[in-house]
This record gives structure tokens, C-alpha cells and sequence, in this order.
């Protein structure tokens, strides 16, 4: 399940590359699923964050590093939190959204 969310969200970042904007984390039709499976299996989420935020993408494939921001948001989805308030709170630690939920996920 997270393989085909992944893909589709590579597809959609890829048709976003460089325009500056991003797309809403429901325009992959598969993330509901991922959110459920975040419901069923925070760990495994946190763990793919985790392998995100420290993979070296390519030059030329820079817009996947935006794929941890996705995994961030489903793991926000699924424990119930805000995102407006994860957003605001991870700027009040000079975070981003990804590093910001990891932290709070795993410091608990």
C-alpha cells in the first residue's frame, strides 16, 4: 500500500516540478489509505520519515525530497493533529513540518 501511494506522489510531485507549488496531500487518490495505514501502523510510517529525511535524491530528481513532507502530514492525519498547529508549532522551533513531527513522534 505505501509503494503504490509513493509512486503516485512521485508522479504528482514530478508533474509539480518546478512550478513552486504544492499539491494537496488528498490530490493522491491513494492517501487515505496511507493515513489508515498510519492509524494501523504509526511505527512504520515514522520509520519510512525517518529513511526520507536522510536519503540524498539526485539533482535532477530534487522534487522528491518532498515526499517526507507527505509521510509527515499522513502521520499528523492519523494521530488527529492539526496541521495549521503542526505547521505553527514546528515553526516556533525553527523546524520543518517533517523534522517536527519525527521529533514529536519520537520523543514521546
Amino acid at each position: 500500500m505505501y509503494y503504490s501511494w509513493e509512486k503516485e506522489q512521485c508522479d504528482i510531485l514530478l508533474s509539480y516540478k518546478g512550478n513552486g507549488l504544492a499539491p494537496l496531500p488528498e490530490q493522491n487518490t491513494r492517501y487515505p489509505k496511507l493515513v489508515s495505514l498510519g492509524i494501523i501502523d504509526r511505527p512504520f510510517l515514522v520509520r519510512k520519515l525517518a529513511q526520507l529525511m536522510n536519503m540524498k535524491f539526485p539533482d535532477n530528481e530534487y522534487y522528491l525530497c518532498e515526499l517526507q513532507r507527505y509521510v509527515a502530514f499522513a502521520i499528523a492525519d492519523a494521530s488527529g493533529w492539526d496541521r495549521q498547529e503542526i505547521q505553527e508549532e514546528a515553526e516556533k522551533k525553527n523546524m520543518d513540518v517533517e523534522h517536527y513531527v519525527f521529533w514529536r513522534e519520537t520523543t514521546k
